[in-house]
């Protein structure tokens, strides 16, 4: 008795559930997350040239151990440097010309059979490139330079719109930050005309983060996660594990709540780091039985898992947007220093002369912060708290970006 008793419970329990989850389902139009070609095609396509360039590299251990972290400041021996240079000079002949060269586009779209991970080498190239510009500004002309590093900045910039994944968006980011990092350099180590400082400034402003690039990025990582999803499901099915369809794996459910996730990183690619905070809270204490008693729970959780590629690349751009606008300052400030002999107690004098207008923090849509003690740049980052230009605390938790120029000490 107690056995048909429990039976029937149980029936009645699934039923009711069944009845839930049917109602629970629901009605959302999926939105086109179809990945679009690049914008401005022409003709003389830089990613050849690149692809060639990475096939002939092979200096890669020799770049790591002759530059320094992400900033790349040369380290090794000049001799050294000069060896490493003459052996990738046909490498460097094809950056060279990937730089003049207007067009920009993938040769094929991602695969889905490798992820869209293939690596470009655009990271490495760009590193190469800055070491190159860098060593001869010491010995030929820092004007050229400088505009060598604001060419390697374009490039960068121009790669990310090539039409490709996440992958490849990150190589071009790469790629541009070492220019960026070079022209700081530049700007830092050497006594180069104001006009020029002011000018690079001004020409590195549309050239912040490329947001039909992050957008396509977006859109791929969408169609590879929800590939990789369901095909592992299928694939966990076909091992005993088809209890996930039904009540806690419901495809269409499933594909909603993905592309709703992407929708709103790429809604967040126009608004700041708080705003996008503001207008898509993050779920906190939420209950897994609440997510069992609505159904679709592991699809729930899964779609989370494959879709926070597109949550860090929303966060990415601000950080890019901050890089560029941070570099603007150093330049500006570095003029001033040049013409003044001092610099700015506050980046309102920087404005007009140097400066059309004190750049904003992606992250907390306020003027980014600066200190003239250290000449220190920096902005909120995500925890969106000004900690005072502190990059860390002392547990090694990550505060505040900065930026500051500091004379190389070699």
């Amino acid at each position: 008795m107690l056995f048909g008793a429990t039976l029937a419970a149980t029936v009645l329990i699934a039923a009711l559930l069944k009845v839930v989850w049917q109602t629970a389902r629901p009605s959302i139009a999926i939105p086109d997350l179809s990945p679009r070609g690049p914008v401005g095609r022409s003709n003389g396509n830089s990613v050849i040239s690149l692809a060639l360039a990475y096939t002939s590299f092979r200096s890669t251990d020799e770049l790591r151990r002759l530059t320094s972290g992400r900033a790349g400041r040369v380290t090794g021996n000049r001799d050294e440097v000069w060896r490493l240079l003459e052996a990738e000079a046909p490498t460097l002949r094809l950056i060279q010309e990937a730089m003049v060269q207007p067009g920009c586009e993938l040769l094929t779209a991602p695969l889905w059979s490798t992820n869209g991970v293939e690596d470009p080498g655009w990271s490495q190239l760009g590193r190469l490139a800055a070491l190159e510009i860098e060593i001869r500004a010491i010995d030929q002309s820092l004007s050229n330079a400088l505009s060598q590093g604001l060419g390697l900045v374009r490039l960068g910039h121009r790669l990310e719109n090539a039409g490709g994944t996440t992958r490849h968006y990150l190589n071009a980011h790469s790629m541009k930050q070492a220019g960026l990092a070079l022209l700081r350099r530049l700007a830092s180590d050497h006594q180069a005309a104001p006009d020029q400082l002011v000018q690079i400034s001004q020409e590195l402003t549309p050239l912040s983060a490329n947001l039909h690039g992050l957008s396509n990025a977006i859109r791929w990582d969408h169609q590879f996660g929800w590939l990789d999803l369901s095909n592992s499901v299928a694939s966990a099915a076909g091992v005993g594990g088809a209890t996930l369809y039904g009540p806690l794996f419901d495809p269409t459910r499933t594909q909603q709540k993905l592309a709703m996730q992407s929708a709103r990183a790429l809604e967040s690619l126009e608004l700041t780091y708080r705003e996008a905070a503001v207008r898509s809270p993050g779920e906190t204490n939420r209950s897994v039985w609440l997510l069992m008693l609505k159904g679709n729970a592991a699809g729930e959780i899964l779609a989370e898992i494959a879709g926070a590629s597109s949550e860090r690349l929303s966060r990415l751009k601000c950080s890019e947007n901050n890089s560029v606008a941070m570099t603007r300052i150093m330049l500006a400030v570095r003029a001033f220093q040049l013409t003044k002999g001092r610099s700015p107690t506050d980046l309102r004098e920087l404005v007009p002369e140097y400066l059309v207008a004190v750049p904003t923090d992606d992250f907390d849509g306020q003027p980014l912060r600066y200190s003239s003690k250290d000449t220190r740049v920096w902005s909120v980052s995500e925890n969106l708290r000004d900690d005072g230009g502190v990059p860390q605390d002392q547990a090694k938790n990550r505060l505040d970006d900065i930026l500051k120029l500091e004379p190389s000490k070699n």
